[in-house]
Order: structure tokens, then C-alpha cells, then sequence
């Protein structure tokens, strides 16, 4: 059997260094799924909040549990209904939330999760860009600032600051 490595946990974790790398079956990938080679995985706060056991309410522990959710990489195999991705495409995206793991070698991931990179962006801008541009539009969304001449956006320069200055540079009237 074909095997790769991915970073795991077998339990909840009190530090964020107890995870372990371990062999992970390498499966094809069946329907609309993608499987991609990761070149640039993501570390969100809501990865190591699961690992931790923070958020067991939402995200009961599934074990061993993959850590990762958002990463950019390379399309090696896709399912046969796939239609808008092929193999050889840069990609970037990220994994459902009970199919977590891209700190792995290699995912699986549904094509519906995935875009393709352009070749002037690198995969590890790419791989920042999932989680955290969808929640800065959310925040800025629930915050009802839309047509508003000013924002204050707390933390900056964060993955999710950074992805807020720049939806608030197109977004917002100019003072």
C-alpha cells in the first residue's frame, strides 16, 4: 500500500508541539475529488483549537486527527467527475472540516474546495489565503460596515488583518 506522511495527533493535546508525523494510506481520490500534493500548508487558529480540544463541541475528536486545513499545491489525480481542475494545475484551497490534514504530503480534497493558483502567486501566499480572506469579508460582513466612509480592522497584520485592509481599500467609500 501506498503511504505519505502527515503531521497527527492521537489524542487531544495540551502544547502544540505533541503532534507526531506518521505514514497516512494514500487513497485515489473518487468523484469530484482532488487529490494535491502540498507544496504550502496553512496554520490557522482553528487547527491547533481543534488539536487542543478547545472547540470538542463543534469538532468532536476523530483520531488519529490530521492537522491542517488550508494549503496550496500541485493536482496529481483527479476523480472521474472532476470538471474544472486537471492534473498538473497549481492549486489552493482548502480541505473539509472532517477531512482536515493539510500538513501532509498529499490531500484529498472536494473539487468544490479548490481554485487554481495563477503562476504569480506562490503557494505559500496561496496557501494563506482560504480561511483566512473568507473570515475577514464575514467579520466585515457581520460588523455592518458596508457604506461607511471608516473601519478600524484590530490586528493588521494577521492573516485576517491583512486580507481586511485589502477588502476595505475596494470596499469602502473613500473620506
Amino acid at each position: 500500500m501506498d503511504v505519505y506522511k502527515a503531521a497527527v495527533v492521537g489524542k487531544f493535546i495540551s502544547n502544540v508541539d505533541d503532534y507526531h508525523i506518521s505514514d497516512v494510506p494514500r487513497i485515489s481520490p473518487k468523484g469530484t475529488q482532488v487529490e494535491v500534493q502540498v507544496y504550502a500548508p496553512s496554520i490557522n487558529p482553528i487547527g491547533y483549537r481543534r488539536a487542543r480540544g478547545m472547540v470538542a463541541v463543534v469538532f468532536p475528536g476523530i483520531f488519529p486527527l490530521r492537522l491542517g486545513y488550508d494549503g496550496a499545491g500541485i493536482a496529481t489525480n483527479v476523480g472521474p467527475n472532476v470538471t474544472k481542475l486537471k492534473v498538473g494545475d497549481r492549486v489552493y484551497g482548502c480541505v473539509d472540516h472532517d477531512k482536515i490534514g493539510t500538513i501532509a504530503e498529499y490531500i484529498i480534497s472536494g473539487e468544490i474546495y479548490l481554485a487554481v493558483l495563477p503562476n504569480n502567486v506562490e503557494f505559500t501566499v496561496g496557501a494563506s489565503a482560504p480561511s483566512a480572506g473568507p473570515t475577514a469579508k464575514q467579520a466585515m460582513d457581520a460588523g455592518g460596515a458596508e457604506g461607511k466612509e471608516t473601519i478600524f480592522i484590530a490586528g493588521g497584520m494577521g492573516g485576517v488583518g491583512m486580507f481586511g485592509v485589502a477588502l476595505a481599500k475596494h470596499r469602502f467609500k473613500k473620506p
